[in-house]
């Protein structure tokens, strides 16, 4: 049945125009096949670390945002941000200091910004405001980029 499969395989791949011998065809798949499959077992490999994380962080519960959060010189952005699943955004009436905004000025700066930018966009899983518009894209960036403590 698998031999079929890749005979047909072949004979579509030479009505197309590719001049390939059968030999080189077949060699050219196992070797396809073999690279896929590294592949599959590195992401096997990268949604294990994942759920372990997931694992490790699932008892924190978040308290809902204060008026204000406070960065601070040895202030870590929480690992749980980068959790899987769950982090969408959600509109508040009340408006507060972007979080990540916040912690990169800190960061580069090693000082608090006078004004920094207010959102009303939270994160309904992390609580936390940050910003969400066509000139900062601080919701993906909070929880997609590492920083260098974590």
């Amino acid at each position: 049945m698998g031999d079929t499969a890749i005979v047909n395989s072949y004979l579509i791949l030479k009505k197309s125009g590719e001049n390939i011998e059968h030999k080189e065809f077949r060699l050219q798949l196992v070797w396809d096949l073999i690279k896929e499959g590294l592949e599959e077992k590195e992401k096997q490999h990268i949604r294990s670390y994942i759920d372990e994380l997931t694992n490790k962080f699932e008892h924190i519960q978040i308290e809902p945002s204060k008026r204000y959060q406070y960065v601070i010189s040895n202030f870590e952005l929480p690992l749980e941000r980068l959790s899987p699943g769950g982090h969408f955004p959600e509109w508040r009436e009340a408006r507060s200091s972007c979080i990540w905004c916040k912690y990169l000025t800190k960061k580069v700066q090693k000082k608090a910004e006078r004004d920094p930018p207010q959102s009303q966009i939270y994160c309904i899983k992390c609580s936390v405001a940050l910003c969400c518009n066509k000139n900062r894209s601080c919701f993906k960036d909070y929880h997609t980029q590492k920083d260098d403590n974590n």
